[in-house]
């Protein structure tokens, strides 16, 4: 598909789930975006997110990291779970009774005051990045992402192409307008047993679809594969190309010792969730450095046969041909859309983030301050591509970044 702009180049930045440690990506993406404007890097970035890592995105996309980190410190319990107070027994109770009278799958809290918060701060008008929400079908089990973006468009255009068992991105759906996108971010949020499951009608390929949707943490915690495939086809398009790709988790989880806490059904609940999204998120990232390594023996593989034949004694043009058929059959993996090589920068916390469900605004202070640091940490620790030698920040700017104020005007 033929586009009239000049390609451009991105950054990709993928946000993992975590509830109200959610507050740390908020405090990351201050660290990245002081290093973009540090390094005066002015290429366009993509946000994929998860769960409250979707609603990092969204506002990212929108509104920058300064109001970012306005949102996280107004929130309050009330303002996320409907209550001041944690889930008892009576409530428990009260909840199972309302969920069997209206015959709809149980949650401890009701979607009420985060649909609200998510109404009162979303606007598809005022997204200014390409964004892609990562959700699980709760209906099919199937792993799903809603999308907003031109460029998303042409790259989703591109792999419909392809015949249907080599399309890639056939889980992607488009958002048009601000009320999917509401309930896109309600979707992604929706931690099972905690929130219930959310109604999502769209039209794709002409075709109405409906199905309930639930926390993309389920089976996506780490939505890198959205960043993979995005940089994949913006290359294959001759769109552009991705830079670094920058991800954000909230693991491991706290380490559990006898004695440390209660151990209600509640705490059993959550200690599940913690481990479940940690054990999924480990091979996603290495999976990441594992494709890399690929690619790179797969190209020197090719390089080391080309220099092969140039020793030859066959004719120039017969070298030049059978180096263009043995490029054209085997120079990219990946089939149609070849595998590439990214830089990823994990930034992931040092310290305990403390309970996922624990939106008290000192808290979340306290998790945008140890994102900042753990961000610029990463970025001291990451080599720079463009000079192996050099890592992305030295030490005199990674005390620059650590004296600057966190907090907007």
């Amino acid at each position: 598909m033929s586009n009239p702009s000049a390609p451009l180049d991105y950054d990709c930045l993928v946000l993992s789930g975590g509830g109200a440690n959610g507050a740390y990506g908020a405090g990351a993406a201050k660290a990245l975006d002081a290093y973009r404007a540090h390094k005066e890097v002015t290429r366009p970035m993509c946000y994929i997110g998860t769960s409250a890592g979707a609603l990092n995105a969204y506002m990212l996309a929108a509104k920058g990291p300064d109001e970012l980190i306005r949102f996280w410190r107004t929130l309050s319990n009330k303002a996320i779970l409907g209550s001041d107070k944690p889930a008892n027994l009576p409530r428990l109770v009260g909840r199972l009774t309302v969920c069997g009278a209206r015959r709809v799958p149980f949650s401890m809290y009701d979607n009420v005051a985060l649909r609200r918060l998510i109404e009162e701060n979303v606007d598809i008008a005022d997204l200014q990045s390409p964004l892609i929400i990562a959700v699980t079908d709760y209906t099919s089990g199937g792993l799903r992402a809603f999308y907003h973006g031109d460029i998303i468009d042409r790259v989703v255009a591109e792999d419909a192409k392809a015949a249907e068992r080599a399309r890639r991105l056939k889980h992607l759906r488009r958002v048009g307008d601000t009320e999917t996108l509401v309930n896109a971010l309600l979707a992604s949020s929706a931690i099972p047993v905690f929130f219930p499951p959310v109604e999502i009608q769209v039209v794709n390929a002409g075709v109405t679809e409906a199905s309930a949707f639930v926390d993309g943490g389920v089976g996506n915690n780490t939505p890198t594969r959205e960043a993979a495939y995005f940089s994949r086809y913006l290359e294959a398009l001759g769109e552009g190309t991705v830079d670094t790709v920058f991800c954000v988790t909230q693991d491991p989880p706290r380490i559990f010792q006898h004695g440390m806490g209660p151990s209600g059904l509640l705490d059993i609940v959550k200690r599940t969730l913690d481990v479940f999204q940690y054990v999924h998120t480990a091979p996603i990232i290495d999976g990441w450095t594992r494709i890399n390594r690929e690619v790179e023996d797969h190209r020197q593989k090719i390089g080391e046969i080309s220099e092969w034949l140039d020793t030859s004694p066959l004719l120039p043009k017969t070298r030049a041909e059978l180096k263009a058929r043995i490029e054209n059959a085997f120079g990219g993996l990946g089939g149609r859309t070849a595998r590439v090589t990214k830089p990823l920068v994990k930034i992931g916390p040092t310290s305990d983030l403390g309970d996922f469900l624990d939106f008290g605004p000192a808290l979340s202070e306290s998790r945008i301050t140890a994102g900042y640091i753990d961000g610029l940490k990463a970025l001291r620790a990451t080599p720079d591509p463009s000079q192996p030698t050099e890592t992305l920040i030295d030490d005199a700017e990674l005390q620059h970044f650590l004296n600057k104020p966190i907090w907007p005007a």
